[in-house]
């Protein structure tokens, strides 16, 4: 059944008539025209459900309101509270500078709580290597194992790389380092000895007690070594092992893992990079250093073609 709109004066003229005697029917007929007898009967409960129906969507809009607000609160809430959850990735922090060329820590490779890092090679003997014929090795630009090598080096048939050989040490500007692997040690007994303190090699009394621990940190020459108590550093004896015993630690992998070799220099192409001494020990086109004496190494001199007629003399 179609109603018709009204505007609020008309429905109050509208009650006014029927107050006055008016009947529905001419009211309702007024608005959209003359009623059957039965849209006379049904339009007041059809008018009474119009009105419960409007006054329940008022209800429920008056109701949903403010639960739609708490709604969007608490979706907007969670989502904040689910964003300051988030684990968001953390900035990367700035490399540092290679350790190796900024002080005396080792680079990342070694770490410092585990190995000591000493500018030069040790032992009676130390170590060295003379090229046999001209050779380009690919090396490392800082002493790290795990480095890449990634730069070529041309090394010239004849050199003689050692740290007693001067004359190359200052062309080629070498630095020889050592890794040491620290080994710390617990003393049996007391022990005390007059000891060179690095880095001046002067002369202290060196007082220790039993239970005291120190560290070695270093290969020495023949009957010495550097240990190592707080902070300072000497030059240990032998007989400080049969006083003390080791403590912990991790195994050494072979002889060679305690103490690592490198070698930095300027390549006769003008590179300078990193040499580890293990990849060039025992490896083809190469071999012992050239040494003149105890303290002494140098190039190996080219050999000597006797002239033809040095040789014609000798036919005759």
């Amino acid at each position: 059944m179609r109603l018709c709109r009204e505007s609020t004066e008309l429905l109050m003229s509208r009650r006014e008539a029927l107050r006055g005697g008016q009947t529905m029917a001419s009211l309702i007929g007024s608005c959209h025209g003359p009623l059957s007898t039965a849209e006379l009967e049904t339009w007041p409960r059809d008018k009474a459900r119009a009105e419960e129906r409007r006054a329940f969507m008022s209800r429920r809009r008056r109701i949903l309101k403010p639960v739609a607000v708490l709604i969007l609160a608490a979706t907007l809430g969670g989502c904040l509270a689910s964003a300051q959850g988030v684990e968001r990735p953390a900035i990367a922090a700035a490399t540092p500078p290679d350790r190796a060329q900024t002080g005396r820590a080792g680079p990342a490779t070694y770490d410092p709580a585990v190995w000591f890092r000493n500018d030069f090679w040790g032992h009676e003997w130390p170590d060295g290597f003379t090229v046999n014929n001209d050779i380009t090795l690919t090396i490392r630009t800082r002493p790290e194992i795990g480095a890449p090598k990634s730069v070529s080096c041309l090394l010239r048939r004849g050199a003689t790389y050692h740290p007693w050989n001067t004359k190359r040490v200052n062309a080629d500007r070498l630095s020889f380092v050592t890794f040491t692997r620290i080994r710390t040690y617990q003393l049996t007994r007391d022990y005390s000895s007059d000891l060179p303190r690095l880095p001046k090699d002067e002369h202290v009394k060196v007082t220790l007690k039993a239970g005291d621990r120190w560290s070695a940190v270093g290969p020495g020459a023949e009957g010495f070594f550097l240990m190592r108590v707080g902070t300072e550093v000497y030059r240990g004896y032998q007989d400080l092992f049969d006083a003390s015993t080791e403590v912990g630690g991790e195994p050494a992998a072979g002889p060679e893992d305690d103490d690592q070799q490198w070698l930095q220099l300027r390549c006769a192409n003008g590179i300078t990079g990193w040499i580890f001494y293990t990849d060039v020990k025992d490896a083809p086109g190469f071999s012992r250093a050239q040494e003149c004496g105890f303290g002494c190494a140098e190039d190996r001199k080219p050999a000597r073609r006797r002239s033809t007629m040095s040789q014609s003399g000798a036919t005759r």
